[in-house]
């Protein structure tokens, strides 16, 4: 999608809803599969092509990916990450980190 070359400004930000479990409770208590969600997500939305050099997943499939890494992510033991519950993103899902006008994915 070219967004850019369309006179659009595409944007996309991410956060928690209220399923996420972030009460004073837990605090100073770690949660590795949060941050393997994080790690998973960004391993996935910034993975490139070898021939074009462009980034090949959109902020959706790299969601898609940090909530169900099926053992190809941080953790080769984790099949489905419950802390994608709650992960919410608004704006361009169907961008990619990199795009630019004239480039087609």
């Amino acid at each position: 999608m070219q967004f850019a070359a369309a006179g659009d400004n595409p944007h996309f930000g991410c956060g928690w809803n209220n399923l996420k479990q972030v009460e004073w409770v837990l605090q100073g208590v770690k949660n590795d599969n949060h941050f393997y969600f994080w790690e998973d997500f960004y391993f996935e939305l910034t993975r490139r092509s070898l021939s074009t050099g462009l980034m090949i997943r959109n902020y959706k499939q790299a969601a898609a990916f940090g909530a169900e890494p099926m053992g190809q992510g941080v953790s080769n033991n984790l099949q489905t990450n419950p802390e994608a519950n709650g992960f919410e993103y608004v704006g361009c899902e169907d961008c990619y980190f990199d795009e630019r006008p004239g480039i087609v994915q």
